[in-house]
C-alpha cells in the first residue's frame, strides 16, 4: 500500500517557507480507498473488502454498502 499525505489544503505550506507544495504527484481514487479501508478495519465492525476500484461493507444486521471515490474534475 502506498503511503499518502493529503496535499490538498491550501493552507499547507512546505518546508521552505510559504511556497505552496504543487509539485506532487496526483493522486488516483483508488490510492485514496486503499488508504481509507484501514479505517474502515479499525473502527467498524463488519466485514470490509476492497476490489481495487470500491470499498463493500457489510454490517452484522445484513446491510450492504457500496463506497466509490470519483476524482472531481473542474
Amino acid at each position: 500500500m502506498k503511503n499518502f499525505v493529503n496535499f490538498s489544503s491550501k493552507n499547507l505550506r512546505n518546508k521552505l517557507g510559504d511556497t505552496l507544495v504543487v509539485n506532487e504527484p496526483p493522486v488516483k481514487a483508488e490510492e485514496l480507498l486503499e488508504e481509507i479501508k484501514p479505517l474502515f478495519d479499525d473502527y467498524f465492525v463488519g466485514e470490509i473488502s476492497f476490489d481495487g476500484e470500491s470499498l463493500f461493507y457489510l454490517l452484522p444486521n445484513g446491510q450492504k454498502f457500496k463506497l466509490k471515490i470519483e476524482e472531481k474534475t473542474a
